[in-house]
C-alpha cells in the first residue's frame, strides 16, 4: 500500500509539473517592484507634523526570485508530503528559471527558460529546453500560483486543481 501511494505520488507530482505550466515572459513587469508615493505632511500644521514620522513605510510586494523546493502536494483533499524525490525552481531576477527533479538523486527531468507574472496570479514559463533538448519552438505553460508575503512559500496550482507547495531555501544574493 505504501509503496503504491509513493508511486502515486511521484506520478502525481511529474504530471503536475509537466502539464501544470507555470511562468514567464516579462520578469520586470511581473516582479519589479512597486513604489509607493511618500508621504508629505504639511510643515505648517501641527496635526500633520508627526503624522509622516508615524506612518510605517508601505511594504514592498514579495518577489518570486530564489530557489524553492517542494515540500508537499495536495490534491482532493489529500495532502502527500514529497520525501523521495526532490523538485527545486530556481527563479533569477533577470526572468530566467530553471527546474530539476530528482529520485534517489538521479535527474528524471529537468528545464529552463524564462518566466513572467500576468495578473494576479498567473505563473507562464517559457520553457526553451527540456532534458538537454532545445524546444523549438518554445513550450509554454500557465498556472495559477500564490506567493506568501515574505516571498517564502510558493504554491503552484495546475489545471486539474492540484496544489504543489514550495519553500524557498535560498535567497538571490543582493547585487
Amino acid at each position: 500500500m505504501k509503496r503504491t501511494h509513493v508511486a502515486s505520488s511521484i506520478i502525481l507530482i511529474s504530471l503536475l509539473f509537466l502539464f501544470g505550466g507555470c511562468k514567464a515572459r516579462d520578469a520586470a513587469t511581473g516582479n519589479s517592484a512597486t513604489t509607493s508615493p511618500s508621504v508629505t505632511a504639511n510643515a505648517n500644521s501641527p496635526a500633520n507634523s508627526n503624522q509622516a514620522a508615524e506612518t510605517p513605510p508601505a511594504s514592498e510586494p514579495a518577489k518570486l526570485i530564489g530557489t524553492y523546493e517542494a515540500r508537499e502536494v495536495e490534491d482532493k483533499g489529500v495532502v502527500t508530503l514529497i520525501t523521495q524525490i526532490k523538485t527545486a525552481f530556481v527563479f533569477r531576477a533577470d526572468g530566467s528559471y530553471s527546474r530539476v527533479s530528482q529520485a534517489k538523486g538521479k535527474t528524471y527531468h529537468s528545464d529552463s527558460g524564462q518566466f513572467r507574472i500576468e495578473g494576479p496570479d498567473k505563473l507562464v514559463l517559457t520553457i526553451q529546453i527540456t532534458d538537454k533538448n532545445i524546444k523549438s519552438p518554445p513550450v509554454i505553460k500557465t498556472q495559477r500560483f500564490s506567493l506568501s508575503p515574505d516571498g517564502d512559500e510558493l504554491k503552484l496550482t495546475s489545471a486539474n486543481k492540484g496544489t504543489a507547495t514550495y519553500q524557498r531555501t535560498a535567497k538571490p544574493k543582493a547585487s
